[in-house]
């Protein structure tokens, strides 16, 4: 599983390099913060090129289980792909705030302590990682809708050393919120 780290720290390493070295002429806005409702949290998504982002988001993970209900700690990292600017300028659409529709490679990690409620996840992380399709709409006040479904290769670890034998599931993802601006 060591390879897998070595593997996540070469993408993450290229992506911020790609970021910084990147020209200026972009579809995607250079920045977003992003604040969300019903996964409470702020994502920061930021341009990596023309038509991509890094999504990098903080929060905290809703969990229902035998009517209970619990809030545990994410971080969530995202590489997304914007694949209809151009058709939604052509049909005189707005692209602002990344308005579109993305394909990307998502993952998340999920810690085990409990910030709300009373649910033991069992392990001391666990998460997933897979592709995306992502639809995101921004309106002019800010409000932000975001929804994404995908196939994810789900895990836990114990004591962050991953464990065997993960299962395949599908990645189902909606946020509600506001893109924080600066006032004019």
């Amino acid at each position: 599983m060591k390879s897998m780290k070595y593997l996540f720290s070469i993408f993450l390493f290229q992506f911020f390099i790609t970021s910084i070295l990147a020209q200026t002429d972009f579809q995607v806005e250079q920045s977003l913060l992003k604040f969300n409702i019903i996964n409470p949290g702020f994502d920061y998504e930021f341009a990596s090129d023309e038509d991509a982002t890094i999504n990098l988001g903080f929060g905290l993970q809703p969990f229902l289980q035998n009517d209970v209900f619990a809030f545990f700690p994410a971080v969530n990292l995202q590489y997304r792909t914007y694949i209809n600017f151009d058709r939604r300028l052509k049909k005189q659409k707005k692209i602002s705030d990344n308005t579109g529709n993305y394909v990307a490679l998502s993952t998340a990690l999920i810690f085990e302590k409990v910030l709300l409620g009373n649910l033991d996840s069992g392990s001391d992380i666990f998460g997933f990682a897979g592709p995306v399709y992502g639809i995101q709409r921004t309106s002019s006040d800010g409000f932000n809708f975001n929804t994404e479904f995908g196939l994810g290769y789900f895990f836990e670890g114990t004591n962050y050393g991953f464990l065997n034998g993960g299962n395949f599931g599908p990645i189902i993802s909606m946020s509600v919120g506001w893109v924080l601006r600066k006032k004019n």
